[in-house]
């Protein structure tokens, strides 16, 4: 199981809008470090609230950026889930996992954020992501992070 660092934390039960960013970015202090060069690093996002929408989907990409950004900045290094309708899974069940997978390190700038794009806002459901020396098991957890 992996150990969880605040301050690698992106979303921590975060209500997902139209455009949106993660709550949180992280600042790995300087561009080109190639940090997870040797050991890779992984993105773990899961649903932490049941979606119940219908009709809305949902894109989230990872984000780097040489300056603290919002939605609207940064260069994609990572599609993380195409357009997926938020009343399927993996956002109809909370804790259920929509990512659980390695960082492109040569791409990484100094800011990282994820990146969601949405039909339309959903009515409820919720998010959580962080980034961790390995992927997270489902062994022991409960939905909320």
């Amino acid at each position: 199981m992996a150990i969880l660092d605040e301050k690698l934390e992106l979303c921590d039960a975060q209500a997902i809008t139209a455009t949106d960013r993660s709550e949180g970015q992280i600042n790995l202090g300087a561009a080109n470090l190639q940090i997870g060069a040797g050991t890779p690093l992984y993105l773990n996002i899961r649903t932490n609230t049941a979606f119940t929408s219908s009709s809305e989907t949902i894109t989230i990409d990872l984000y780097t950026h040489d300056a603290s950004f919002d939605e609207t900045q940064g260069t994609k290094i990572l599609e993380v889930l195409a357009a997926t309708a938020v009343s399927a899974s993996p956002f109809a069940t909370a804790g259920t996992w929509i990512f659980r997978g390695t960082i492109p390190y040569e791409a990484l700038q100094q800011y990282v954020a994820l990146r969601f794009t949405c039909s339309d806002t959903p009515a409820a459901g919720k998010i959580d992501a962080w980034i961790s020396l390995d992927a997270q098991s489902s062994y022991g957890i409960s939905a909320e992070v």
